[in-house]
């Protein structure tokens, strides 16, 4: 449902959030599967699966976390320091990982 989330926020608004982010982001769910934001060329894109090319940033993260990050009940610096969220590749894509999480929420919300 995340990903449906941020997909929308991409239709919607992909352009601004391509200048913001400048990265494609490779998302591994545990349990869960795979997902890639693309938020670097384009309009940006969400698909699902593991990616063909080269990623700027790899997080992995348990579902359940994922969910509260999204939510807001978990901070992703905190998941980041406790083990919970690991990141391969560009750090400072991840501190705006933030702005995407935001705009998905604020999609949800009408």
């Amino acid at each position: 449902a995340l990903f449906a989330q941020i997909e929308d926020a991409i239709k919607s608004d992909g352009a601004n959030l391509v200048k913001k982010v400048k990265g494609v982001i490779q998302f591994i769910i545990t349990p869960g599967g795979a997902w890639v934001v693309d938020l670097k060329n384009g309009n940006g894109s969400v698909t699902e699966g593991k990616a063909n090319g080269k990623v700027d940033m790899t997080l992995t993260v348990s579902d359940a976390d994922m969910v509260a990050i999204a939510s807001g009940k978990l901070n992703a610096q905190q998941a980041f320091m406790r083990g919970k969220l690991k990141v391969k590749g560009n750090m400072g894509l991840a501190m705006k990982l933030g702005t995407v999480i935001k705009a998905a929420s604020n999609k949800s919300k009408l």
